[in-house]
């Protein structure tokens, strides 16, 4: 019970560390932008209306690098994952 427990914890760690490291990443990018000049940071926010795929494209890399972690922790027998998974 108690290797299962970890198991789950560490799938938890890993899933909510990769989001949470997405989730810093655009954060200080927005912060950063409110260091601009003005001009620049118009400049900034309009490139951004075009910049949503790459938004996007963040989310499914951090999702797949979960899935990779999990799956390489998972194969070299650090990690027992159900059958279901």
């Amino acid at each position: 019970m108690a290797g299962a427990l970890r198991d789950v914890l560490l799938v938890l760690l890993t899933t909510v560390g990769t989001y949470v490291l997405v989730g810093v990443a655009f954060v200080g990018s927005f912060y950063a932008l409110t260091l601009l000049p003005g001009w620049l940071q118009a400049a900034v926010c309009r490139g951004l209306f075009f910049c949503w795929p790459g938004l996007v494209l963040a989310l499914v890399v951090s999702t797949a690098v979960t899935v990779g972690v999990i799956g390489t922790l998972s194969s070299r027998g650090y990690l027992r994952v159900p059958d279901a998974w």
